[in-house]
């Protein structure tokens, strides 16, 4: 590993959680540290341009780079404006160390980029770098476990996750009733362990429930400071909470405060008067202990990303009722129930059942009003029944001006940060006929580039068929005909991907209002705004605005993703 990040300018550790990503960079790059180099952890990648420094050897850490909960698109496109500052450093000797999750790095969206090129990337649990028996048995051993604590068998299928899991089973003590199997499948373990500080310590527990309300570091000088803005946003957030745990809204602060501090070093760790969790996992075994019982308070609280990637709907009461109307039962279906139940605990998803379904529409159709696109129509939850059909239900019963607001119209001034982000994504190696260039609007008018971002093109390009018919049905519904659907910021000159559109000859492109179409199989709802432009090839190249429109919502419905047909 250390080779490699000698031999080139930027490397991504990739594993799985708990294996070690952070240990190895920092040390990496700690022993460069020795050697010479200024050693810079930094929170993300644009930090890179502020605290560069040509005239002298640099080392950059960041952790989990493109995302942590997953894939965040906004710290891909961030990293990717800094590509060449990465491929190409002004002073040559300069390195750039990144993690990543492996459930994050294997995102499609990041495949055959410049960050997942295999002579920059270690993998962790690959067969060179993984921990053979002899580096298992000497982590053993620096824990005063005992080389032989584990036997060759019990060896060969540890966790991923066993450099953490060493440190907390020599911290708590009621791991150690689990013996060698805390080893091999430690999730159910340690939540047996916060089944038990549930019944035992009430407040430790709250605490840690409140740290993981928090979402991140804790400033314990600002919870003490009566007019600090973080003791007001926590003040907010911990009454459900602490509703749903059973203990008085009105326990102070410091309670908790020292209930965290009493588990550093096993749950949690301190670092300048800032509490938190000890590891990711923690936070993710944590949020899952406690949201698998109150999944409306996760809904309301945690943030799209937890939400996006950790919510799951539960489809065991659906082949039940199957099952039943069958009238006969299949131990196949059944053993594959208990496989599924298994495995919603290892990968730490919150199953959400039927009736609580309409609140992670109702999250959904909030993260519309905030611009935030990509969380809403990209997730595989939209496109259950149960979340997709309350889903319409909220469009069939906004006002239409509202309706129109949300998927229709061009992003508002204040909700850039979606425009930027698929900005970001044009700027960098996408070809002409990319998907990109159609979620932006992206045309050419007088050589100048005009975008428009609109929910409309999402729900296509996502393949959410049953929300498109009810935007459509609703829009002849309420005005007869489809204009507002074809409408755009530049509708009286406006071209495809790459034509030009020249203002001298916008007559070409004028609409006779006062004509009607002549197709004789055109729909009953069209209107002379659905005509096609004369196809004399000298003005082929001109095209009606709604035609335009027409054109780029059918080519976003080429590019849509193919399960959802």
């Amino acid at each position: 590993m250390l080779k490699k990040v000698r031999d080139k300018p930027y490397v991504t550790f990739v594993g799985a959680p708990g294996s070690g990503k952070t240990a190895t960079a920092r040390h990496i790059a700690l022993i460069l540290q020795q050697e010479g180099y200024q050693c810079l952890p930094i929170t993300e990648s644009s930090k890179i341009e502020e605290y560069c420094d040509p005239e002298n050897k640099q080392v950059f850490v960041i952790d989990d780079v493109v995302g942590f909960l997953g894939f965040d698109l906004n710290s891909f496109f961030t990293l990717k404006r800094y590509k060449e500052t990465l491929i190409n450093p002004s002073k040559p000797e300069t390195k750039v160390l990144m993690t990543c999750r492996e459930v994050v790095f294997r995102n499609k969206q990041a495949s055959n980029s410049f960050l997942t090129k295999v002579e920059n990337v270690v993998l962790l649990q690959s067969t060179e770098n993984a921990l053979n028996e002899k580096d298992k048995r000497e982590l053993l051993s620096r824990y005063q476990l005992g080389k032989d604590f584990l036997c060759k068998v019990e060896l060969g299928s540890t966790s991923p996750m066993l450099p953490l899991l060493c440190k907390l089973f020599l911290t708590k003590d009621e791991y150690s009733g689990y013996g060698p199997s805390f080893f091999t499948s430690p999730v159910p373990c340690i939540l047996e362990a916060l089944d038990e500080m549930k019944a035992r310590s009430v407040i430790h527990y709250a605490s840690l429930v409140l740290l993981m309300a928090w979402q991140g570091p804790l400033s314990i000088d600002s919870l003490e400071d009566s007019n600090s803005s973080d003791k007001k946003d926590f003040e907010g957030k911990k009454c459900e909470f602490l509703k749903a745990c059973e203990v008085s809204t009105l326990t102070e602060n410091f309670i908790f405060v020292n209930a965290l501090s009493e588990m550093e070093g096993t749950y949690i760790v301190k670092n300048d008067q800032q509490v938190n969790f000890i590891h990711d996992s923690m936070f993710e075994i944590m949020a899952y202990h406690f949201g698998r019982h109150f999944p409306e308070v996760i809904l309301e609280n945690l943030n799209d990303d937890y939400i996006a990637n950790y919510i799951k709907i539960d489809t065991s009461n659906s082949r039940k009722r199957k099952r039943d109307s069958e009238e006969k039962t299949d131990k196949t279906v059944e053993s594959s129930d208990s496989v599924t139940e298994h495995k919603s605990v290892n990968d730490l998803c919150i199953k959400l059942k039927e009736s609580k379904c309409p609140m992670l529409a109702k999250n959904w159709y909030n993260a519309l009003g905030a611009g935030d696109l990509f969380s809403a129509f990209g997730n595989a939850s939209l496109k259950h029944p149960y979340v997709f059909q309350p889903f319409i239900g909220m469009i069939e019963e906004e006002p239409y001006d509202m309706f129109h607001s949300v998927f229709l119209t061009n992003l508002e001034n204040e909700k850039t940060d979606i425009s930027l982000t698929v900005l970001y994504s044009i700027e960098r190696n996408f070809k002409p006929n990319d998907a990109y260039f159609l979620l932006n609007g992206c045309m050419l008018i007088n050589e100048i580039e005009v975008f428009s971002v609109k929910a409309i093109s999402f729900v296509i390009y996502y393949g959410h068929h049953q929300i498109l018919q009810c935007i459509i049905d609703r829009v002849i519904r309420e005005k007869g005909n489809l204009d507002d659907l074809f409408e755009n910021e530049y509708t009286k000159s406006s071209c495809l991907p790459y034509f030009d559109v020249d203002a001298s000859e916008d007559s070409n492109l004028e609409m006779n209002d006062n004509e009607d179409c002549e197709d004789p199989d055109s729909n009953k709802h069209a209107t002379n705004r659905d005509c096609d432009t004369d196809s004399d090839s000298e003005t082929s190249m001109h095209w009606k605005p709604v035609s335009i429109e027409q054109i780029r919502l059918l080519c976003l419905g080429c590019h849509s993703d193919a399960r959802s047909k």
